[in-house]
């Protein structure tokens, strides 16, 4: 159901036309609140990503991270920028853009963090 919405809705408020839109967002019919929230969203799609970064960057662990996961996420992240693109929705490509570089930056940090640990088992 609210997937369903969430595509209507920022098409609607680009073209400026709410009558197709949920109830709910028929009752923030202001444009400036819809661009809120999609901020907002987006702040917390971005935080989300600290405590991995901090895990893979500053505590050096790796363990549990599934890289192809990692990439899978990035295919997605990046289809949502597109369309991002295509609909001209700030929120939307600024959200992915951030997002994109937290994503980018675990895989980098895991991939280094491997790396280190191999020489040392090679050693042994």
């Amino acid at each position: 159901m609210i997937c369903s919405v969430i595509p209507t809705t920022i098409i609607s408020v680009k073209n400026r036309d709410l009558k197709w839109v949920g109830a709910a967002a028929a009752n923030m019919a202001d444009e400036m609140t819809i661009r809120i929230v999609g901020l907002v969203a987006s702040l917390l799609g971005i935080v989300a990503w600290a405590p991995q970064i901090k895990r893979v960057w500053v505590e050096k662990r790796h363990d549990g991270i599934s890289l192809p996961t990692f990439w899978v996420i990035i295919a997605a992240l990046a289809m949502w920028l597109v369309y991002g693109i295509m609909i001209d929705a700030f929120e939307v490509i600024l959200g992915n853009v951030l997002a994109l570089t937290m994503v980018l930056g675990v895989i980098v940090g895991v991939m280094r963090a491997r790396n280190a640990v191999k020489p040392e088992l090679g050693g042994e």
